[in-house]
């Protein structure tokens, strides 16, 4: 069983880092250039949120070979990085969640003026 979870967080990391790879490069949309993650908040929080999500995987991946090539526990300063790395979650969730409070008021505004408009 261990070896199985140590397959899918290796396979996940490497997913991962490719994405991140992938996507730091230049966005093509119907052959005309439409800018990087760095141009706009959405991309920059999908980097910033993927990025977390690749850091995290990676070191419990290293986590996870470690406990299978030595068959002892991780050190403590290495569960102490661990702990370090997943504090980057409830960030970029507490992030994602400020988008999508924004998304909603600007949406609720949209639908008050449409509202307005049909009855005005």
């Amino acid at each position: 069983m261990r070896l199985v979870v140590a397959i899918l967080l290796v396979f996940t990391a490497l997913v991962s880092v490719e994405f991140l790879f992938a996507y730091n490069n230049k966005t093509r949309l119907e052959g005309k250039y439409v800018g990087t993650w760095k141009d706009h908040p959405e991309g920059r929080h999908v980097m910033t949120f993927m990025a977390v999500i690749a850091l995290v995987v990676t070191v419990s991946a290293m986590g996870s070979v470690y406990v299978l090539a030595t068959g002892s526990l991780t050190p403590l300063w290495f569960r102490i990085i661990q702990i370090v790395c997943f504090v980057g979650v409830p960030m970029v969730i507490l992030w994602r969640r400020r988008i999508l409070t924004v998304v909603q008021k600007q949406g609720e505004y949209r639908d008050r003026e449409e509202e307005g408009r049909r009855q005005g």
